[in-house]
């Protein structure tokens, strides 16, 4: 796979922002893509980053407009990325990791429902599915961008280890969904996932129309679809969380059925393979914040 040059995406790096060792944000407005429409792009790297030093895992975060500073996000909240990270590798609880965030766009429910997941649903669910978002899925294209621009880019321009084992996606609602998927497409490229509140509805909560049986319709896409993938317990890690209030509330029995369907597949509840309640919390980007280390240690803590 051929590398991505700053020229050719449009952007503007100074030596400084690459080579000088320490931490810091740095941003790269409207990253072009091939794929998908420009967003923005974040790099986010620990005080301890060298780039002659060790090299570094990278985490892929979804809605990168929210994970830092309030007024960049479109609740008015953030999941202070940077201040749980960074609190997480002075404790020592996690290793130094780079962190990409990746800006949403109007199409976000688009682009992070999962294409394969989607089509294996029945025709008239499909309908309904991509009536409430306003189009069928963008997700492939969207992976695309990720895997065959953003990531040479990253890995280009930073110190990092390009590995499975240390190339990491994470997300919420339906940035949850495409952090799952992302990793069932391309499980030689990334080697956990964590999927906050995964929106195991699909739908735009908004606008979907759901069918008296939707919980065994979406149980068996997602059945046929891990059917065919190629994730292994034995080299992957997949986390996934809910909590109990708001649109939260919907969601246990979707998750339950999805442990079911691992477990039939030989990933255990616990070690490389994690499903979550939290009682109380509900579905915002404050309560994200609030139990982002637990994911945080799971795909960068202790191997089990």
């Amino acid at each position: 796979m051929a590398s991505v040059g700053a020229a050719t995406l449009g952007l503007t790096l100074s030596a400084g922002q690459v080579s000088a060792a320490g931490g810091g944000l740095i941003r790269y407005p409207a990253f072009k893509s091939a794929y998908v429409a420009s967003r923005d792009v974040t790099v986010w790297l620990p005080d301890s980053y060298d780039p002659k030093g060790q090299a570094l895992p990278v985490l892929y975060m979804h809605d990168g407009e929210n994970l830092y500073e309030s007024s960049h996000s479109l609740s008015g909240a953030n999941w202070g990325v940077d201040v749980t990270v960074s609190r997480l590798i002075r404790d020592r609880q996690i290793r130094p990791v780079i962190v990409v965030g990746i800006a949403s766009t109007k199409l976000r429910g688009r682009e992070y429902l999962p294409m394969r997941i989607f089509g294996a649903l029945p025709p008239a669910t499909r309908d309904a599915v991509a009536a409430s978002w306003g189009g069928e899925p963008l997700s492939d294209d969207y992976l695309r961008f990720i895997v065959r621009e953003l990531k040479p880019f990253v890995d280009q321009h930073f110190h990092t280890s390009p590995g499975p084992s240390d190339t990491f996606v994470m997300g919420s609602s339906m940035g949850g969904l495409v952090s799952f998927y992302a990793q069932s497409e391309y499980p030689t490229v990334f080697g956990g996932s964590a999927s906050l509140s995964m929106h195991w509805l699909l739908g735009s909560p908004a606008n979907l129309s759901q069918p008296p049986d939707y919980l065994d319709q979406v149980t068996a896409a997602f059945n046929t679809y891990l059917t065919a993938s190629a994730l292994s317990p034995g080299q992957h890690r997949i986390y996934i969380d809910q909590g109990t209030e708001t649109l939260d509330a919907a969601y246990r029995p979707y998750s339950h059925s999805f442990e079911r369907l691992m477990t039939a597949r030989g990933w255990g509840v616990g070690g490389r393979f994690e499903s979550l309640v939290f009682e109380g919390a509900d579905h915002s980007e404050k309560a994200w914040n609030e139990r982002l280390e637990t994911p945080l240690r799971f795909l960068l803590g202790s191997r089990k």
